[in-house]
């Protein structure tokens, strides 16, 4: 025991189990176990176990997460039977169950509230739900789920709608354009090819009242239309009695 307390660093055996450091990894506290009578063996084994033990009261004052209580689960493992270890294992756990099942839940609710409020997240949160069996307001939360996900459809379905009203006024668009191109077209070939050679046609009529010269060019452009071969003769005839004066 000796070597041990010199080891440990404290002056007698009641000190032992004031430091948080367990006992039982040293080779010292082994060749105790193997060597001592068994009722010493025993009481230095009660160290070590004490030294656990008010670890694991220390564990269970702050535990929280199921973590925490699977730490102090394995503390209880190496402790049964010393003091009401064995009670303190039943109550790691429930405390345990009620970690995890607490944990899940707030894992449900963060997707149930993600900024992203998507119908996997509500579908994910559904089956989290389901998995704790009624815990706290599962199942109300499930109702809540389903409904937020209805919703989703029905955004989903009246965006789809929106969507494809605007792909119809884009391809009416697309059509009203394409349509007035086509109606520019015919205007201008029907204008070319009918109008625009009468219009033209009595402009050379009326030049010949005034600018022989100009007539004579005119019904040249005019290139044979109705009678503009015709008046051009007359036009050349005119500027050739013109010219003999």
């Amino acid at each position: 025991m000796g070597r041990l307390l010199v080891s440990l660093k404290v002056k007698s055996e009641s000190d032992i189990v004031k430091q948080n450091k367990t006992i039982d990894d040293s080779d010292d506290y082994k060749k105790i176990m193997r060597f001592a009578d068994k009722e010493y063996a025993e009481k230095v084994r009660n160290y070590n176990n004490e030294i656990l033990y008010r670890r694991l009261v220390e564990i269970l004052k702050s535990a929280v997460k199921s973590k925490e209580f699977d730490e102090a689960e394995n503390v209880v493992e190496k402790i049964k039977g010393y003091k009401d270890a064995d009670s303190l294992a039943n109550l790691c756990k429930v405390k345990a169950d009620i970690a995890r099942k607490d944990e899940k839940y707030d894992f449900a609710i963060q997707h149930m509230h993600m900024e992203n409020k998507t119908i996997s997240n509500y579908e994910q949160a559904i089956s989290l739900f389901k998995s704790l069996d009624g815990w706290k307001d599962s199942k109300e939360k499930i109702d809540e789920c389903t409904r937020k996900i209805e919703e989703c459809v029905e955004k989903d379905k009246e965006l789809a709608q929106k969507l494809a009203a605007e792909q119809r006024k884009g391809r009416i668009a697309r059509l009203i354009f394409l349509g007035a191109i086509i109606a520019v077209f015919i205007l201008s070939t029907l204008y070319a090819i009918f109008i625009k050679p009468e219009v033209d046609y009595n402009s050379a009529i009326k030049l010949m009242e005034t600018d022989s010269y100009a007539a004579m060019e005119a019904f040249i452009k005019l290139d044979g239309y109705e009678e503009s071969e015709k008046k051009r003769s007359n036009v050349l005839k005119i500027l050739y009695y013109l010219h003999m004066k």
